[in-house]
């Protein structure tokens, strides 16, 4: 029972997300939120992806949206060049974004470790 209940919550969120983006079809934040919604309650990664993509093409200046798709593409899509550079330009964007900066850290050591002189990416 509890399986029906969740699977009808998530397929009403769906509906509503889709009326949403269908009257707001340019809102990068709504765009985020669904692409968030589509990676860890769908598990729809190339929905999610296609959402975020959305987003940026609306608003490139997004540091979270940047944020939330590299991690998309470190955890799920395995594109470890394309989250360099998504969670590179969330900093760039906002050099306070602390979890952007542990990400790249992060990613620098297990990916990339030999490209760049030790922390670099993590100062301001």
């Amino acid at each position: 029972m509890m399986l029906r209940v969740d699977k009808k919550r998530i397929r009403d969120a769906m509906q509503t997300y889709q009326k949403l983006i269908g009257a707001f079809p340019e809102d990068p934040d709504l765009l985020n939120s669904y692409a968030i919604f589509l990676k860890n309650q769908v598990l729809d990664y190339k929905g999610s992806a296609e959402a975020y993509e959305k987003a940026l093409s609306i608003d490139p200046n997004k540091s979270d949206v940047h944020y939330n798709y590299a991690i998309l593409l470190v955890k799920e899509i395995k594109d470890y060049v394309s989250a360099r550079e998504h969670l590179e330009t969330a900093i760039r964007l906002d050099p306070n974004n602390h979890n952007a900066r542990k990400g790249l850290d992060t990613l620098m050591k297990k990916r990339f470790k030999n490209e760049l002189p030790k922390k670099t990416w993590l100062r301001r």
